[in-house]
Parts: structure tokens; C-alpha cells; sequence
């Protein structure tokens, strides 16, 4: 006769930065094109979130100080901010977060997505992540989601990891977690193979959009020789969460 439920994770998305505009709008000296509100709020929204995306914050740190003191009296779950996380001179997103709120981490050591911020807004996880919209997949990719699991009672599901064969030299010469965006096959006999997806600038959306996977390279792997076995981490995952609303 009843049935217990409880309600999607909430969450605020903002990005940040003088330079963003809205795209189709012409673009004057030193602007670029947002592309990340759209691809964040749907993967937000694909993995069982109600999203609110609210305005773009300027490079002003009292307009950074107001934004973070309002959020303050919401109830969401998650907020997520994009760019000003990085040590610029307008980047204020880590000091206003340690004045209104808690820092638990700056900085991971992985590539791309090293800026990363986490901490605490009064009761809402905080997830700075980097302006590059790869790095900022990227981040929503290993860190976002796996609390989305928990904040949706799926605490006991781990982001799935598969194993592949690699079908190209990839060059690696730095000692940290590296993901690489890549594109999956399983063969007839049921083996999964995997090749690098064009450039891996973290700027390179373009080869987000072709991939199917993240090439997980470890810290301690170097110079990666065809015919080695690699984790990935395929995106039809993200699709899971979706399944169920």
C-alpha cells in the first residue's frame, strides 16, 4: 500500500569567469563559448540529479563571497562550480570556500583535472572544478558521481572498471593518474579492445565527443606499449542512474 522514496540529489551548477558567453552570441576580444553549463547539467541530470544552473559568476571576489553566502540558506545537496579554481589572480573560489564554508582538498594529483577543489558549504558538498571542459568531465566523471551513488542509496556500487587490450604505443613520461579519452571495442569473441581518441588537450572537446571511455593510466605506468592490458572506465555507465527515473 505505501512505499518509501526518497527525493534526487539537488544540485547548484555555476560556472565562472568574465570571458564565458552564452554560445551564438558574437564573441569580442578575449571571449569564449560556455560549453560546459550544457554538458554538465546533462550528465548531472542522465546520472538522477535535479539540476538548477544558476547565473555566471564574474571574477569579482565580493560577487564570489555574495554567490557562496546565498547558497548558504539552500538546501542543495551538491554544489558544483566550474573554473577560478586554479592559483590566478581572480581565481577566489578557494579562498572565499575556507571563509563561508570548509576546504577538505585543492589539488589532486591527476591530469587532467590537477586544480580540483572539494569541501564543505554548510551541509552541501562543494566540487570546484577545473574551466577546461575536459578536466571538468573529467572531475565530474571520478569524483561527482561516486558521491551521486551514494546520495542515491547505491553506496555499494563502485564506478565500473573494465580491462582492455591496448592497440597503440601511448607515450606517458609524468608520475600522475593520467585519463586519456579513448574508444572501446569488444570483439566477436568478447574482447575488449581500446585506441586513443585524437588530441588529449583539456581543451579538446571534440575528442571527448568521439570517445566511449577513459583510459586509465596509473602513476607508476610509463610509457605504455601496445598489446598491454589498461583499465578503462566506459561512459555507458553514466547511463545507469538514468534507467531507473
Amino acid at each position: 500500500a505505501t512505499v518509501e522514496v526518497y527525493r534526487k540529489p539537488q544540485v547548484a551548477l555555476m560556472m565562472t569567469g568574465d570571458e564565458l558567453v552564452e554560445p551564438g552570441t558574437a564573441l569580442a576580444e578575449g571571449q569564449i563559448y560556455d560549453s560546459n553549463s550544457l554538458l554538465l547539467k546533462s550528465l548531472l541530470s542522465q546520472v538522477g540529479c535535479d539540476v538548477e544552473v544558476h547565473k555566471t559568476l564574474s571574477d569579482q571576489k565580493d560577487q564570489v563571497s555574495n554567490r557562496l553566502k546565498t547558497l548558504l540558506d539552500k538546501t542543495y545537496d551538491l554544489v558544483v562550480s566550474v573554473g577560478g579554481v586554479s592559483m590566478g589572480d581572480k581565481d577566489w573560489l578557494p579562498q572565499v570556500l575556507s571563509e563561508e564554508g570548509e576546504i577538505l582538498f585543492h589539488k589532486v594529483h591527476i591530469r587532467p583535472g590537477f586544480p580540483m577543489l572539494f569541501g564543505k558549504l554548510k551541509d552541501s558538498l562543494f566540487f570546484g572544478l577545473p574551466g577546461n571542459p575536459v578536466s571538468a568531465f573529467s572531475t565530474l566523471f571520478q569524483f561527482v558521481y561516486p558521491s551521486i551513488l551514494c546520495l542515491n542509496r547505491m553506496n555499494r556500487i563502485s564506478p565500473v572498471t573494465w580491462r582492455a587490450e591496448l592497440l597503440q604505443d601511448v607515450a606517458k613520461t609524468h608520475l600522475k593518474r593520467e585519463f586519456v579519452r579513448g574508444r572501446y571495442n569488444i570483439t566477436a569473441t568478447g574482447h575488449i579492445e581500446v585506441m586513443v581518441c585524437g588530441g588529449q588537450q583539456s581543451s579538446r572537446i571534440k575528442s571527448l565527443s568521439e570517445a566511449n571511455c577513459m583510459i586509465v593510466l596509473n602513476e607508476s605506468q610509463q610509457d605504455i606499449k601496445r598489446g598491454s592490458l589498461i583499465s578503462i572506465h566506459p561512459f555507458s555507465q553514466l547511463n545507469s542512474l538514468h534507467e531507473f527515473q
